[in-house]
């Protein structure tokens, strides 16, 4: 289950799960809509208040802008996306971005193996 969905049925408001957790209503809602991966110490929280989240699922919430073109083959619209979106992260996000990359890579395997 995603983040979002997890917190609404708990009857949480992302001030409120904020709180609970140790971080801000800003982070929360990052991390709802896609634009941030959590910290170990968050993710361990919110975790601890609404149970298992589908950190995966929850990303892809988020919209992924890649500037596609409509003469672009899938695969170059694809790997230009890949390219944009660890390019325009540093440090700590970009090994976020480079890590939920991998896990989702692993998940689509599955699902398709």
């Amino acid at each position: 289950m995603n983040l979002k969905h997890a917190r609404q049925l708990s009857g949480l408001t992302q001030t409120e799960l904020a709180e609970k957790a140790g971080t801000s209503q800003i982070v929360i809602s990052y991390l709802e809509t896609g634009k941030r991966l959590p910290k170990a110490k968050t993710k361990k929280a919110i975790e601890q208040i609404l149970g298992e989240i589908d950190w995966i699922e929850t990303r892809m919430q988020g919209p992924i802008s890649t500037g596609f073109t409509e003469d672009e083959a899938p695969e170059e619209a694809v790997i230009r996306g890949i390219y944009i979106y660890v390019k325009s992260a540093h440090g700590t996000e970009r090994k976020d971005r480079f890590r939920f990359l991998e896990a989702f890579l692993k998940k689509l395997k599955q699902t398709f193996e």
